[in-house]
């Protein structure tokens, strides 16, 4: 009986998803919500291209690896979830013979 006790599962203590908390939140946003925010930030698109430039010329790490990940993008990671089993079927008095 202590024996089950001590090795109970743990996965309801991993934390799981997490509930939207912050009111900023963009999974909170609706489709239209997001295009009004992105037409809001486009006026400033040029600007912000401009400061990366320099950011890239002065040599910042950060500035470098994000024009790589944009203009090369990241590559997807994808897990074959596929799962093929080969069962061999033999007679087992075939393998086994007895007198």
């Amino acid at each position: 009986m202590l024996i089950l006790t001590i090795m109970e599962d743990k996965r309801k203590n991993n934390g799981g998803a997490r509930a939207v908390t912050r009111p900023d939140d963009k999974r909170l946003m609706t489709k239209s919500e997001l295009q009004d925010a992105y037409e809001n930030l486009k006026p400033f698109l040029p600007q912000a291209l401009q400061q990366l430039e320099a950011a890239i010329k002065a040599g910042e790490k950060w500035a470098i690896e994000l024009w790589f990940k944009y203009f090369f993008s990241m590559p997807k990671t994808t897990i074959d979830q596929n799962t093929n089993l080969q069962i061999n079927d033999f007679d087992l008095k075939d393998v086994i013979k007895f007198k």
